[in-house]
């Protein structure tokens, strides 16, 4: 498709072409696993990156210039802070990372948390 609208809360939250919302995001896309530590996400913001999402159990996704040669930064700043890092990866923005930033969930999760509030909405109606 020419067009993309990404909503939110049944609000609109961005439109664009696929690859004006890719980049959009301003970069690279890295994720770091950590150790779990609490104070990964408020080192990784002091260290100047955008996260994606809240971290979903150590996993972090944040978004660098230049994800390659950023990653040695991100790594000596959370070691630093005594976290230890368990893996890193770094890819080029997709789309499902838009949607992320845009709906605070992956693609995948809007769809199994649809249809949990659907069955949710059920279950309340057969009991009243």
């Amino acid at each position: 498709c020419d067009r993309i609208a990404i909503m939110n809360s049944g609000q609109i939250a961005v439109t664009g072409s696929p690859e004006e919302l890719k980049k959009g995001l301003g970069g690279d896309i890295v994720s770091v696993v950590t150790n779990g530590n609490g104070s990964s996400e408020r080192v990784l913001r002091d260290l100047g990156y955008q996260l994606l999402a809240q971290s979903n159990a150590g996993v972090y996704d944040l978004v660098a210039r230049d994800g390659d040669s950023e990653i040695p930064h991100v790594l000596d700043g959370l070691k630093e802070h005594g976290i230890t890092t368990q893996s890193v990866s770094c890819k080029r923005a997709t789309l499902d990372d838009v949607f992320l930033k845009y709906a605070g969930i992956r693609i995948g999760e809007s769809e199994s948390n649809f249809q949990a509030t659907r069955n949710l909405r059920r279950n309340i109606r057969r009991l009243g």
